[in-house]
């Protein structure tokens, strides 16, 4: 039977008796609604002070996740591992959380020294502790292994106990100053911070982002997705460390900071040295196809000045010039990876032009480069090859 009333019955007696409202049924979808519909945040970029506020008021409300979304990215690939490092940056907080809460007397004594560390001016990176002087890890004896292994753990545990204890100690002592119309730097007590490279922000569009130094490190940065995919799995290893520190500090598995850091090391050193490795072999490759694109353009330049001299046509289009050399990026990528990189300097413009022919024809772009290569003919199988392919290959 219908579940609706029947004529002269009262309304309620023709529902199940779970539907009939109540004061408190009301009470309680009010409050499910209002917490769904509770807006999140919003944080302002609107000034570089802004943003810098914006940062410690994300790390003060428990939001460290959304951090990444201040720092500028010079591409989609780039904001897909911001925000992993987003992730992980909540989960660090979350793990402090839980730490702090099992470990307090521990945590304030972590965070004492600290303190202590900064007034005298002795707190010194682990970085360079291993980098100077003793020409790092590869060449350390056991003991200064093991003295280095004593110290990651030690950071390990600091980090992981008190991530963001410095932005929150620091906070009324940070301002920022405008270098340009759209760059600033991050200043502590009126003097920029990491001297001498800073902590620079930027203007993009509306908003004021934190821009990472990419340029000081430029040969080392990601530019495919397979070498982003290996920092996202970096990432990746950090994220799930933290995810299981937590765990086990809530369980009562891990009880002191000591622990969290030899933990930190066990989970974390042999998949991360792993994906370091990886990405070392990618800037291997990377170095190796450079140099074959160095060659190629210049042997590409030199083929199409003289290209006018062989068939009087109006030279090489510059869409195909293009078109060509993203393929031969990508043609040099896979020869280089099975050590058979094709010999371009010296060669004869005919065995250049059958290397290429035999890329483009495998790109299906249809073109000769025996035949004329400029005019409505070649632009239109460029567009054709642009409009199918061309886009695709130029994000790889």
């Amino acid at each position: 039977m219908s579940s609706k009333a029947r004529p002269g019955m009262p309304e309620s007696q023709g529902r199940p008796s779970w539907w009939r409202p109540t004061l408190a049924g009301a009470a309680v979808m009010v409050l499910v609604v209002a917490g769904g519909c509770r807006r999140a945040p919003k944080y302002s970029q609107e000034t570089p002070d802004d943003t810098v506020k914006s940062a410690v008021a994300m790390v003060r409300n428990g939001d460290a996740d959304r951090l990444g979304d201040l720092i500028y990215a010079d591409g989609p690939e780039m904001r897909v591992i911001l925000k992993r490092l987003g992730l992980l940056l909540g989960h660090m907080q979350d793990l402090a959380a839980a730490i702090q809460t099992k470990m307090p007397e521990q945590v304030a004594q972590l965070k004492a020294k600290a303190e202590q560390a900064a007034t005298d001016g002795t707190a010194a990176s682990l970085l360079a502790q291993l980098t100077g002087g003793g020409g790092g890890l590869g060449k350390a004896n056991r003991q200064q292994r093991a003295q280095a292994e004593e110290e990651f753990q030690g950071l390990a545990s600091a980090i992981f106990a008190d991530p963001y204890g410095w932005i929150e100690r620091n906070a009324n002592r940070l301002s920022t100053m405008k270098v340009t119309d759209d760059l600033a730097t991050v200043l502590v007590d009126d003097k920029p911070v990491l001297q001498p490279i800073g902590i620079p922000l930027r203007l993009e569009g509306d908003n004021w982002y934190v821009s990472l130094p990419t340029n000081l490190a430029a040969q080392y940065m990601p530019r495919t997705r397979g070498q982003w995919s290996i920092v996202g799995s970096m990432i990746k290893v950090l994220d799930n460390t933290a995810l299981e520190l937590a765990d086990d500090v809530r369980a009562g598995r891990i009880r002191d900071l000591e622990t969290v850091g030899r933990r930190a090391q066990d989970k974390a050193m042999i998949p991360a040295m792993m994906a370091f490795a990886a990405y070392a072999s990618e800037m291997d490759v990377r170095r190796r196809v450079d140099s074959a694109m160095h060659e190629y353009r210049a042997r590409a330049k030199d083929w199409v000045k003289s290209r006018p001299a062989v068939d009087g046509s109006a030279g090489v289009s510059p869409a195909l010039i293009k078109a060509m050399e993203q393929i031969a990026v990508l043609e040099l990528d896979k020869a280089v990876r099975k050590h058979k990189r094709p010999a371009l300097e010296g060669s004869k413009d005919v065995e250049f032009e059958a290397i290429v022919s035999a890329w483009l024809t495998a790109h299906e772009l249809e073109v000769r480069l025996d035949g004329p290569l400029s005019g409505e003919s070649v632009e239109a199988a460029v567009a054709a090859w642009e409009a199918k392919a061309g886009k695709e290959l130029a994000k790889r």
